[in-house]
């Protein structure tokens, strides 16, 4: 697996008992809202630090907001006043912590868990935005452990019990609070590089606007001392969906799926190349082992 460095002093979610929560629950849905609310602030201070003086004023203009929804959206935006915005769905961290237990679980002897679960959730997310979209009511998704007991897959008869390691629920928390970091990381990247202010119907240019993104994010944290290559279930999902709907499930404006996460690394890995050679080498051991795991 790879291997995690925690730099941010919080956990996002509670690994005693992952996964075992109704997905309808208002009350848990909730509790993901205020904890990604969590994590996007600590990220932000962490970086803000470390960014040039125009970066660090459009960050400090920029507002996030986490809606109590479960869907997977995440988008940045001017507001009707003009002001910058960035808005998040609840479910997507709902979600990626499901992905998360699936990882956890190779540990266990379960070898392509996190493929088989991903594989399964990943298209019925796509679906149950489009469906909001057109006004119906989503269809259920198994959370991973109720996954796993109905399986007969790599997955099978996976338990929460490993999280009774202490060690377990640190990985757990490091994965889950890089994933989260990385979104909200991207969607910066869309306001600082003046994304937002220059939307087009080129698809070649959106494309390469979302990979500048993932580029901008994931240097951007190296250079605060965070580092985002433990964001695995974001990168598992990122693959699986396509690369597409992170932001607004818009199909075409993506690069897609294994590609735009080997791409993100990549140019990552160029851009500090010259200013941070040690971090720059750190990511040459992941892309050679996500070369390896995730389809592109």
């Amino acid at each position: 697996m790879i291997a995690v460095r925690p730099a941010l002093a919080f956990s996002l979610l509670l690994a005693g008992v992952p996964g075992i929560l109704p997905a309808q629950e208002e009350t848990t849905l909730y509790e993901y809202q205020r904890r990604t609310e969590v994590v996007a602030h600590n990220i932000v201070n962490l970086v803000r630090p470390h960014l040039t003086a125009a970066e660090a004023r459009i960050v400090a203009e920029t507002s996030i907001r986490v809606e109590p929804t479960w869907l997977t959206n995440a988008y940045a935006r001017r507001a009707s006043n003009g002001a910058r915005q960035i808005v998040f769905g609840a479910g997507l961290s709902a979600y990626l912590e499901q992905i998360a237990d699936a990882y956890v679980t190779e540990d266990t002897g379960r070898r392509e868990c996190t493929k088989d679960y991903v594989g399964y959730v990943a298209p019925l997310l796509v679906e149950n935005t489009h469906r909001e979209q057109r006004g119906l009511a989503p269809q259920g998704v198994a959370l991973f452990y109720t996954f796993a007991r109905s399986t007969r897959g790599a997955c099978r008869g996976a338990s929460p019990e490993i999280f009774r390691d202490p060690d377990t629920g640190r990985f757990f928390a490091g994965i889950m609070d890089a994933s989260v970091a990385f979104v909200v990381l991207h969607e910066l990247g869309h306001q600082v590089l003046g994304h937002v202010d220059s939307r087009s119907d080129d698809l070649a240019a959106d494309r390469a606007n979302e990979s500048h993104a993932d580029a901008w994010a994931v240097s951007t944290a190296f250079r605060s001392g965070y580092d985002l290559r433990s964001a695995i279930p974001w990168f598992f999902l990122t693959a699986a969906i396509g690369g597409e709907t992170i932001e607004d499930e818009r199909h075409s404006d993506h690069p897609l799926g294994g590609r735009r996460v080997l791409d993100t690394l990549k140019q990552a890995r160029q851009i500090l190349s010259t200013s941070d050679p040690k971090s720059a080498g750190l990511l040459d051991e992941t892309i050679r082992e996500l070369e390896q795991k995730i389809p592109n």
